[in-house]
């Protein structure tokens, strides 16, 4: 509970304090075209940078920056596969921000780029994340593009098609796992994680047990370790791989409620600027619209939303979104007085 946990729940507001500052450092740093594309390339180096180093790290069987070892999947300089992806799908549609109106020489590098952590991104191979990832792509191709119907549904059907069988680095594809779960519990797993959070959220469902308190309060919930289902030892006392219910725990329905407010506000924000913009300014804004919800949809399955690397780059590109938006707002201030070429704060 609140009052019992004083210090775990001032370190959880401290940490959720720290989410919204690095949004907002970075809406107020990048103030101009310059400002954002220089934060941007900072971080498609950091992207870059990551990727190169778990590419090393499946050739190698370590990574060079912190020497993890490679067991099925490549991690980087993450502690799990799942994590390294989660961080991926953020940075490949951002990959090809700026690929639409872009010379011959940058449309090369942003292509490589996109390969690059496309390539990683398969060797870390995570189900959920890589379903989500299709799954806004799909969404992308049939709003977004102007493609004749027919080759949309086309490639829409492929993606489906990948997205059941595909099995990099022998993890068991999304079909063995709904049509063959004998071969794969990680659904039965989750399922079983979100019961214990379910009954943790019963008890306090409006206001929750505190922040950051799940671990000291998640006890007497579990089984005893023997008695665990599956014979999954390694998941006794684990989070429940849902970042969602894991704040609802924490924070109760209200706090779960005002913090999703954030995310409903900011899209609105981006979404309401994306009926007016031009088609460079709507392929940009669509491309972090994906990344974000990829990001937020596959932290259905994964605690995602609470891991301190991938919140930090989250909320970095939340950030970079709500900047860009607010860049471009600035440029059509005044249709009718601004020099379109020479402007300063004009995104292009």
């Amino acid at each position: 509970t609140w009052e019992s946990h004083f210090y775990e729940n001032f370190r959880g507001i401290l940490k959720f304090g720290r989410d919204f500052l690095v949004f907002f450092l970075v809406l107020d740093t990048a103030r101009d075209r310059l400002r954002l594309k220089t934060l941007f390339y900072f971080l498609m180096i950091g992207a870059i940078l990551t990727s190169l180093n778990g590419v090393f790290q499946f050739f190698a069987g370590f990574d060079l920056i912190r020497h993890h070892k490679m067991a099925d999947r490549i991690t980087s300089t993450f502690r799990f596969p799942t994590a390294l992806s989660a961080y991926l799908a953020l940075m490949i549609p951002l990959s090809l921000l700026y690929f639409s109106g872009a010379s011959g020489r940058q449309k090369w590098i942003s292509g490589a780029c996109f390969s690059l952590l496309l390539t990683t991104f398969f060797l870390a191979f995570s189900r959920g994340v890589f379903a989500t990832l299709l799954f806004m792509s799909a969404i992308f191709i049939y709003w977004a593009t102007q493609l004749s119907r027919p080759v949309k549904m086309f490639m829409i059907a492929g993606m489906m098609v990948i997205t059941l069988f595909a099995s990099p680095s022998g993890t068991p594809s999304i079909y063995k796992m709904i049509f063959k779960p004998q071969e794969n519990v990680s659904i039965a797993e989750r399922i079983y994680l979100w019961r214990i959070a379910r009954k943790i959220i019963e008890d306090r469902p409006l206001l929750g047990h505190g922040l950051n308190s799940y671990s000291k309060i998640n006890k007497p919930y579990y089984p005893p370790l023997e008695k665990m289902p599956f014979g999954a030892k390694y998941l006794h006392f684990a989070y429940p791989h849902n970042s969602y219910l894991q704040l609802w725990a924490e924070f109760g329905v209200i706090g779960l409620f005002l913090y999703l407010s954030v995310f409903f506000a900011i899209f609105s924000f981006v979404i309401t600027f994306r009926k007016t913009g031009s088609k460079k300014k709507l392929w940009r804004i669509n491309l972090f619209i994906i990344a974000a919800s990829v990001f937020l949809l596959s932290s259905v399955f994964d605690s995602f939303l609470i891991s301190t690397q991938l919140r930090y780059a989250f909320w970095t590109v939340m950030g970079l979104m709500a900047a860009h938006v607010r860049v471009g707002l600035d440029s059509t201030n005044s249709l009718s007085s601004i020099n379109w070429k020479s402007s300063p704060n004009v995104v292009e």
